[in-house]
């Protein structure tokens, strides 16, 4: 049985195919089914084996300090740490210099950590409070978060490294902002406030949180909101780059160089969104993207809608993902009763529609109701035509399909046929098919082993990061 079951699952083709295919088909089957199971039963031993440092708390990390001051010298003058050294600070406050090589810093409710210099690479965690200098944290540098840190200067990375900001937690970025190298990850689920800029060159920063940045935000890497972001500067999104945002975002104007989805609220006020060449702009159906001006060279995609009051302009692609699922773009001050005030390129799936501005901290917006008539338009020069209102504009060289109603007749289903017949002599039902014997030896074996590796693997695997959640 297991046998016709893989033939049935993996052989494909049609329903009674040669003996002889069947046969292969069968050994083919199981070695797919033996190499899946055995990669991904060692891709879970592998997440189990290696753990990133992200994965590090305070409660187990600082569980069991090699040093604990203030001692009975009471603080120490200066910091020279390995990576063997766990240093938590109970109470009061240091002001010393730190030489760290990994070590590990604990700061407990209660105590402050107020470095003079900071130097290297340090696995720090913060309960109380932290005020630290201009520092270039090294590779390996970890900074977890469920106090109040606040960097005095702006602060780079050499290397791998890793900030935690904890619910509940605050993180202040004084000075000129913040400029993050590869392989840098930011989480926030509290609050960071920067006021200054961001500069992101290769990085990832997830704000499921506050997040308030005082200047521009330039993006090589991925930014992903998730809750409430504010930039008082304009955000760029560079070749490399890529914006996600699912909740509310507020920018003072948006260039968009390569990939923007947008599946909650982009507020860009009495800004513009500039979407340039081989950059694509996706809205989810509750989208919404709100601003004075909107020019698009490059393409738009998705659902959504769009509510401009200054210029507007496509002279790229702009497609609504079906007749029935059209994007909404509604321009204030049109011209005429076009969507836009210059069209040209490609324009499908679009309607012109009124708009409502969803409220601030809003995470989405209400739809709009369905048109009674949705059109698909193709514009290919800049000389436009006008069109009753609630529908899409068209050129001269453009053509208009109107969606069919529910009583038009749809073409007949063609099946394929493989042109064999089953009065075949060489094709006989698959149980009458002789496969390949199976035995202790054979591959049966080898798959349950396999399977039950794999299950092994991923249940631990599962129970690891759930015991690491709890935390």
């Amino acid at each position: 049985m297991l046998d016709h079951y893989f033939v049935s699952l993996l052989g494909g083709g049609v329903l009674s195919p040669r003996s002889s295919d069947i046969r292969a088909w069968a050994v083919l089957g199981r070695r797919r089914l033996l190499l899946f199971v055995t990669v991904v039963a060692v891709t879970c031993a592998v997440g189990i084996a290696v753990r990133s440092p992200a994965y590090a708390d305070y409660a187990a990390d600082c569980a069991s300090p090699t040093q604990v001051f203030p001692d009975a010298g009471g603080m120490p003058g200066n910091l020279n740490l390995t990576a063997a050294d766990v240093v938590l600070f109970a109470s009061g406050m240091f002001g010393g210099s730190v030489n760290s090589s990994g070590g590990t810093i604990c700061v407990a409710v209660g105590a402050a950590f107020n470095p003079a210099n900071f130097n290297g690479a340090s696995r720090l965690f913060v309960r109380g409070t932290a005020l630290l200098p201009a520092i270039a944290a090294g590779s390996g540098a970890l900074l977890d978060n469920e106090g109040t840190v606040t960097f005095a200067a702006q602060p780079n990375t050499n290397g791998i490294a890793t900030v935690l900001n904890r619910s509940g937690a605050t993180i202040v970025v004084q000075g000129a902002g913040v400029a993050l190298g590869p392989a840098v990850t930011v989480v926030n689920d509290g609050t960071i406030d920067v006021v200054g800029g961001v500069n992101l060159n290769g990085s990832t920063v997830t704000n499921n949180g506050t997040l308030t940045v005082g200047g521009a935000f330039n993006v090589v890497g991925t930014l992903t909101n998730t809750a409430q972001a504010t930039i008082g500067g304009q955000l760029t999104i560079n070749g490399g780059g890529a914006l996600v945002n699912s909740c509310s975002l507020t920018t003072a104007g948006l260039i968009a160089n390569a990939g923007v989805t947008n599946d909650g609220v982009i507020e860009l006020d009495a800004n513009s969104l500039l979407i340039n060449g081989s950059a694509t702009y996706t809205q989810s159906a509750a989208a919404i993207t709100a601003g004075a001006n909107f020019t698009n060279n490059g393409s738009v995609n998705g659902t959504g809608q769009y509510l401009f009051t200054g210029t507007t302009s496509t002279q790229g692609t702009f497609a609504g993902t079906a007749p029935a699922t059209p994007i909404v773009f509604f321009d204030t001050t049109p011209t005429g009763a076009q969507i836009f005030d210059v069209e040209s390129g490609s324009i499908t799936n679009t309607v012109r529609q009124p708009v409502v501005r969803p409220p601030a901290g809003a995470c989405n917006t209400s739809p709009v109701p369905p048109p009674t008539t949705t059109t698909t338009t193709t514009t290919t020069s800049s000389t436009t035509s006008t069109t009753a209102a609630m529908s899409s504009t068209s050129s001269s060289s453009s053509s208009s399909t109107v969606a069919p109603s529910s009583s038009s007749s749809a073409a007949p289903i063609t099946t394929a046929t493989t042109g064999l017949s089953t009065s075949d002599p060489a094709i006989v039902p698959t149980s009458q098919v002789n496969l390949p014997p199976t035995g202790p030896g054979s591959s049966r074996w080898a798959l349950a082993l396999g399977f039950l590796v794999f299950t092994a693997g991923c249940a631990a695997l599962a129970m690891s990061r759930r015991a690491h959640d709890g935390c």
